[in-house]
């Protein structure tokens, strides 16, 4: 494998649950936690409507993401929000319709986080803005990691998601900028999984992401992957979790059934 894009599906593919650390669990924890109570205040018992229908994977990813981005935050930390909402709600939405661990779900959000981070540093992402345009390769990516995907399937859901990034710049709605690109994403890693395919050099082609979304010329011998999740620490400090919420998350690494988690903070989530 030769290219940013291909390299990065096989990082991906190399993401062991059980090597991840603990501060990087416990970020990763803190951002379920966060998504799950903002939607279970939201919905509560009866979920008003519109509602996620447990049918539909991308509607669900659009309602978690586009409903924790909508949750009042510092402004500080709006960017980062712009990244996580939709990996965040792309996992778990596949999650909840693709039977996978508490372990591999994890492991999902460590990859769709750590992609987008390490495409802002490509793309000298220093302006809040800028982290919006990745949102949706980065929702494919931990999508695809929850799917299983692997070699051609999962370069293809990160390339048909590249292919699908909402322009942060045609919209002031940070909600929907959100929700759609975690819908996309979870679409990408439908389709990726269904045989479709996708540009095997998205990101680093001078037509493909770095280039004409933020005019990067080339970023070949520049990709590292790992230690970025760090970063979203803020957002979890800044949470105001709900307590019953917070000790099922606590088991997330050892649950076999990652949509145990979901039906227990959202118990109607599957009702029509």
């Amino acid at each position: 494998m030769t290219g940013i894009t291909k390299e990065i599906a096989l990082w991906i593919e190399t993401i062991r649950p059980e090597a991840i650390e603990d501060g990087t669990r416990g970020v990763v924890s803190g951002l379920i936690d966060s998504v799950l109570t903002t939607t279970g205040k939201q919905w509560g018992n009866t979920r008003p409507d519109p509602a996620p229908s447990g049918a539909d994977p991308c509607g669900y990813a659009y309602a978690l993401a586009s409903g924790l981005r909508a949750d009042p935050l510092p402004d500080q930390h709006a960017p980062l929000m712009d990244l996580a909402a939709p990996v965040v709600g792309a996992s778990l939405a596949t999650a909840a319709h693709h039977r996978c661990s508490g372990a591999s779900l994890g492991a999902s959000i460590v990859a769709g986080c750590e992609l987008g981070l390490m495409l802002a540093e490509l793309a000298g992402a220093g302006a809040p803005l800028l982290f919006a345009p990745l949102a949706a390769p980065a929702a494919a990516a931990a999508a695809a990691r929850v799917l299983d995907l692997r070699s051609d399937q999962l370069v293809s859901a990160v390339g048909i998601g590249v292919s699908s990034t909402v322009g942060a710049a045609v919209t002031t709605d940070v909600a929907w900028q959100a929700g759609k690109s975690a819908s996309n994403g979870v679409l990408a890693a439908l389709l990726a999984s269904e045989g479709f395919t996708g540009p095997p050099d998205a990101i680093e082609h001078p037509r493909g992401l770095l280039g004409a979304v933020f005019n990067v010329g080339s970023a070949e011998g520049k990709a590292t992957f790992g230690n970025r999740i760090a970063a979203m620490g803020p957002l979890v400090a800044s949470a105001r979790p709900d307590p019953d919420i917070g000790a099922e998350v606590a088991g997330l690494w050892e649950l076999e059934r990652a949509d145990a988690l979901i039906t227990a903070a959202v118990p109607d989530w599957r009702r029509p």
